[in-house]
């Protein structure tokens, strides 16, 4: 499956409903996730911290992978906030 714009918008309502986990938690069904292109769209501090906890959520539970149309070593970048 991958992340679309619709899931991380509700992925960051979970957040703001303190309903995160139950959200999270509900995309374990599937066994690879894909975010695609992770820096094309620069994130806000609350986007990167979803996205954050989410990963690290993803590390215990499934398979994540993630694309960037930037070199790895510029990744950072991604995560950082306007």
């Amino acid at each position: 499956m991958v992340l679309s714009r619709g899931t991380r918008s509700k992925l960051q309502q979970a957040k703001r409903d303190l309903d995160l986990m139950t959200a999270m938690t509900r995309l374990d069904k599937y066994q690879v996730l894909v975010i695609d292109d992770i820096g094309y769209v620069k994130k806000t501090d609350a986007e990167t911290q979803v996205l954050f906890e989410f990963i690290a959520h993803r590390y215990e539970s499934g398979s994540l992978i993630i694309t960037s149309n930037q070199p790895f070593s510029q990744w950072i970048t991604s995560f950082q906030t306007p």
